[in-house]
């Protein structure tokens, strides 16, 4: 039984580093789950989701470095005011 179960666990960490998960939190304190990275989510559906609007991001920033905590704080900012907007008017392409 032992070995089934370290099986098991070592099928879901796999699963879990091969298929990285986006995790918000919404206005009730439940978890929204997306396969969309954050930025992502945010910039193609600002904050709605279909079970409630997100409220933060479930993240770790323990050990993080600063350009992680920098992309952390631009996902913060994104959920404060809606979603995350992209300005194409000041983009040179070509």
């Amino acid at each position: 039984m032992r070995t089934r179960i370290n099986h098991l666990n070592a099928l879901i960490k796999e699963y879990k580093d091969r298929f990285k998960f986006t995790t918000f939190v919404l206005e009730d304190g439940s978890p929204f789950i997306t396969d969309l990275d954050p930025l992502q989510y945010l910039m193609e559906h600002g904050v709605q989701t279909p079970r409630g609007r997100i409220v933060a991001y479930a993240c770790n920033k323990k050990g993080a470095d600063p350009i992680t905590l920098a992309i952390y704080e631009e996902i913060e900012n994104g959920i404060k005011n809606g979603g995350i907007e992209i300005p194409f008017d000041d983009c040179e392409i070509g």
